[in-house]
């Protein structure tokens, strides 16, 4: 392809991804983060102490500016939330686009490739049921420390506003679950690997997301204190064993990849070494990180696969590059680039067999609600929260339980169908169920819904 056409094609993949990201519905959490977010802000509703979310708090501070824009300015939030995800994207690949062209090692040509790939997976990749996820979020803000690991400047004295920066940015995605850490992590121990030294796990950008995550968990445990006195001994207690998936299915959904992950590796480990090793290096490392966070959050979820996915791509992006233009093996090459596009054929064939993103619960439950659109209430007693909140925002309907959904009950009442479960721990999981019951109780008689549905099955 002429050099001259990559940007074009890349402009063409933007321009696709904000079509059908724009025609899509959005996922329940971030359906959720935008309603339980306005009511912490415009409602006064206590964060933790009437919200009932697991999560910490990071993801409704991210949230706070589409609030505060599309209440000044009269915008539905689903619009700007969808704008707000390609601004930080763009930012994040313009950002990249930069730290490629000071990379010494990096030419013209490659960085347009580079731009294509990057766009075709940050925005085009997640469209739909990932779009605006937390993973989706980690891996926009994370980018520019991913790409700077590219170059040897990383772990060696440079700018030091660009690594402050660069670190900044990364901890408002990595800190977003601690699962996520594993990633910067193993990005620099490829680092200390490369070099046979420690002085990588010092560079300042690392500094900044250690210092962030302190700053962070300090923040939370004083200005949020029930999370950790309320929320997380529940979420402990109950949480995993309602929604952990046993090991070997959540296993089962990702071994394809890995194997061919395993015959990436092999051409990898079959290349001479080149002063161009550190771009194989830290896309190897970042997929160890992607996969370590898929397998210990053990949940089987898709969109939990998304950054492994990202970053596996870019690892045959740079592998069947450098076949192509250093060895003369153009076949390997091009079967390499190929596979590194073929990642998004899931999404791509789903969209073709399927149409965008649309929520079920919306169309199935919509019927359900006869009031003009500002007058209506329902509440929604569910396992799941996709049930809830999508229908919520596109409804204009007010959801009357504070919570993203019922995840106190099910793995609370699983546990006491166990004959072994001691005194204590039942007492613990009795008084989980009695106080999320008055919940639902004080919600109902306070909000007065118009609609309930409850799931029978």
């Amino acid at each position: 392809m002429n050099e001259k056409c990559i940007p074009l094609v890349a402009l063409i993949l933007l321009i696709l991804s904000v079509w059908i990201e724009g025609v899509s519905h959005l996922n329940g959490d971030t359906a959720w983060y935008l309603i339980s977010t306005n009511w912490w802000l415009k409602d006064g509703i206590g964060l933790y102490t009437q919200i009932q979310e697991t999560n910490p708090p990071l993801m409704f501070y991210l949230t706070v500016p589409v609030i505060w824009f599309s209440q000044y300015f009269s915008i539905n939030s689903m619009l700007v939330m969808k704008g707000y995800v390609f601004i930080i994207g763009f930012l994040s690949i313009a950002w990249s686009q930069y730290l490629m062209k000071i990379n010494d090692e990096v030419s013209d040509k490659w960085r347009h490739y580079f731009l294509a790939i990057s766009v075709l997976g940050l925005l085009l990749l997640p469209v739909g049921i990932v779009f605006g996820e937390r993973e989706h979020f980690m891996v926009l803000l994370s980018w520019p420390y991913i790409v700077f690991a590219y170059d040897k400047k990383f772990s060696i004295q440079g700018s030091i506003i660009q690594k402050l920066c660069i670190g900044l940015f990364a901890a408002l995605g990595f800190a977003l679950k601690p699962y996520f850490l594993f990633i910067p992590f193993l990005v620099t121990l490829g680092h200390c690997v490369t070099k046979r030294s420690i002085k990588p796990m010092w560079a300042l950008q690392n500094l900044v997301i250690l210092v962030f995550c302190i700053f962070y968990v300090v923040y939370v445990y004083l200005m949020h204190p029930a999370y950790f006195a309320d929320i997380l001994p529940k979420a402990l207690l109950v949480y995993n064993a309602a929604y952990q998936a046993p090991f070997l299915k959540v296993v089962e959904a990702v071994w394809p990849w890995l194997a061919i992950m395993l015959i990436a590796l092999i051409f990898m480990v079959r290349l001479p070494e080149h002063k161009t090793s550190l771009f194989l290096i830290t896309s190897a490392f970042a997929i160890l990180g992607g996969i370590f966070s898929y397998l210990i959050q053990q949940k089987g979820w898709a969109y939990h696969l998304y950054p492994f996915k990202v970053y596996f791509m870019f690892f045959l992006f740079w592998l069947g590059l450098f076949y192509k233009e250093f060895f003369d093996k153009k076949l390997v090459g091009a079967a390499l680039l190929f596979g590194c596009i073929s990642v998004t054929f899931p999404t791509l064939s789903g969209l073709v067999k399927s149409g965008p993103y649309q929520d079920k619960y919306y169309k199935k439950l919509s019927p359900f609600f006869a009031c003009k659109s500002d007058k209506k209430s329902f509440m929604v007693l569910h396992n799941g929260l996709q049930a809830s909140y999508p229908m919520a925002n596109l409804l204009n309907a007010e959801p009357t339980n504070y919570m993203p959904h019922q995840w106190l009950f099910p793995g609370a009442i699983k546990q006491l169908a166990q004959e072994q479960v001691g005194k204590e721990k039942r007492a613990k999981l009795e008084r989980i169920l009695a106080d999320a019951r008055q919940r639902i109780v004080q919600n109902f008689l306070q909000k007065k819904p118009q609609v309930v549905f409850i799931e029978v099955s």
